[in-house]
């Protein structure tokens, strides 16, 4: 009797053990089947973002053929066909005494003139166009902030002359008076043209900027930079308002990522701002995947990148923050150095997550990182705050 009811038990405890992993598998799959169907949902979404978002934009200038685009041997077949032209000896015009000096002194000159520099492109009037980031609308050192309607505020009053965070008429920013140098000459162009593009930190504002700025410069020339900046806005799935979708870009930030590894092979210094909100796990997981491919493809020897802490949305979403955070630690998922806002003692994170500031326009306010011995961290953060209008 005692064995038939030690029996039972055992074939009752097993069927109850089966019984919940069937709850379980069920419970399982319902979440698989949710995930799958909120993904397909979000890529419908972007594509529909992506048609309403760049139909309207007016197209970039067709590309003008540069004729100081030369080749040495073109530009060497060129100036030996020039040297049995010389200028009669009464010619009033002088030589340029510049270019009498060696060559190496001269590049000496060029790199002290045009390199140096944050280069600011956003897109103006459906038009590419660039501002340099210097002291009328930068900070250096900066701080990390979290992205909020008021922070934008206090930053813009802290960075412009607007002492109100606000203004009915932003201004244009300073551009960088580079060109009148390049264009002086054939000489002067060919000797500092490359260091333009590799001696200068490239900063794109919006998120479609470093592909209206991959199709308006040469393949060769973009090749060449070495300094680059992205900030990148992200937006979740029900962050969309109004029947228009949210900017959340799976495929075009992976799209994005793949041009910077793949198409500029010298980088060296990479610094990308991801403006939230963000909630869900699945979001910074997206991200990283996007992010690992720059380090298989180009391998930047200084790569920082910054994350927002998660917003606390709907309890049904589950924040999951220390998952979250365990996959921001993690040096499997994370082979390059992530910075987020400091929290103060016994601060809640999500009190310093990033809030929906609705378009990818308006005033840019994010943070530069850029190398630097002299810092315990090892870099050096520049505030900035830059009106991108549509």
């Amino acid at each position: 009797m005692t064995r038939n009811f030690s029996i039972w038990t055992e074939l009752k405890w097993k069927l109850l053990d089966f019984v919940r992993g069937a709850r379980e598998f069920r419970d399982d799959f319902r979440h698989d089947k949710s995930w799958r169907r909120a993904k397909k949902q979000r890529k419908a979404r972007e594509k529909a973002y992506q048609a309403h978002h760049l139909s309207d934009l007016k197209a970039l200038p067709a590309m003008r053929r540069r004729s100081l685009s030369l080749l040495a041997e073109g530009i060497e077949a060129h100036q030996s066909a020039k040297r049995g032209s010389r200028r009669p000896r009464g010619s009033s015009r002088p030589e340029c005494r510049l270019l009498s000096l060696p060559v190496e002194l001269r590049i000496l000159i060029w790199e002290n003139v045009i390199t140096g520099n944050h280069i600011g492109l956003y897109r103006d009037n459906g038009r590419l166009t660039h501002v340099l980031l210097d002291h009328s609308n930068t900070r250096t050192p900066g701080e990390l902030l979290a992205i909020t309607p008021e922070s934008i505020r206090n930053e813009v009053a802290r960075l412009t002359e607007y002492s109100d965070g606000v203004s009915s008429c932003p201004p244009r920013g300073t551009k960088a008076k580079l060109s009148p140098l390049l264009k002086t000459c054939r000489t002067i162009y060919c000797e500092a043209i490359d260091h333009l593009y590799s001696g200068n930190n490239f900063v794109c504002l919006q998120n479609h900027t470093l592909r209206d700025f991959h199709k308006s410069v040469l393949p060769r020339r973009f090749a060449q930079i070495r300094s680059f900046h992205l900030h990148w806005q992200c937006k979740e799935l029900f962050y969309g308002h109004g029947g228009f979708p949210a900017p959340w870009n799976d495929w075009t930030f992976r799209s994005i990522i793949r041009e910077i590894g793949a198409d500029i092979p010298q980088l060296e210094n990479l610094s990308i701002f991801i403006q939230g909100p963000l909630v869900t796990q699945y979001s910074y997981w997206c991200l990283l995947k996007g992010l690992r491919e720059i380090v298989d493809l180009a391998s930047p020897k200084f790569f920082v990148v910054r994350f927002p802490w998660p917003e606390r949305y709907l309890q049904s979403f589950g924040t999951q923050l220390s998952e979250i955070d365990g996959l921001l630690r993690d040096p499997a998922q994370v082979p390059f150095r992530v910075c987020q806002p400091h929290l103060q003692s016994a601060q809640d994170p999500h009190d310093m997550a990033d809030t929906d500031t609705i378009d990818d326009t308006g005033w840019r306010v994010g943070a530069i990182f850029s190398p630097s011995e002299g810092e315990e961290a090892g870099f050096v953060i520049t505030n900035y705050a830059i009106f991108t209008p549509l």
